[in-house]
């Protein structure tokens, strides 16, 4: 596989196999691996970073987390675009939250959002019905969680 197919993955790549059609490379930080970038070599969209973030919602406000999300503004869902966010999923327990999200680069999408008037009115909507976020330690904060085990990536070793 050419390096500078790896080179384009945001993370340091600490391993890569051509799977067929296929590109996996497990990306790492100073703390270990932290996401699984996928890509075709055909497909033209960047490669991108898979991540997972943990929140709670306020006690109540389940209902009304659920009705607001049935669909974002469609300026927030552009900023997404812009910015490199291909897709993000929210699941449920309890009051717990647990969202999937597809990137180009989670640090640099942060980093946009920060100045973003549809993010800021976004967050000042829905923060009404957020708790908190939480690392992948419990501690409060917005640290992505740490990937533990990947089947694709067992079956492809």
């Amino acid at each position: 596989m050419p390096d500078e197919t790896t080179a384009r993955c945001p993370a340091a790549p600490l391993s890569a196999e051509g799977i067929g059609d296929a590109i996996l490379v497990e990306a790492t930080d100073a703390d270990g691996p932290v996401a699984i970038c996928h890509w075709s070599e055909t497909d033209e969209r960047p490669p991108h970073m898979r991540i997972a973030l943990h929140s709670e919602i306020r006690d109540g406000a389940i209902d009304d987390y659920r009705t607001n999300h049935e669909r974002i503004p469609d300026d927030l869902a552009a900023t997404f675009a812009r910015i490199g966010i291909h897709d993000w999923t929210i699941w449920r327990s309890g009051r717990r939250l647990f969202h999937l999200v597809e990137c180009d680069d989670w640090d640099a999408a942060v980093a946009a959002l920060a100045d973003d008037p549809a993010d800021h009115a976004w967050q000042a909507d829905i923060g009404r019905f957020v708790e908190l976020f939480r690392d992948a330690d419990g501690a409060e904060g917005t640290a992505p969680l740490e990937q533990v085990w990947d089947l694709a990536a067992q079956r492809d070793a």
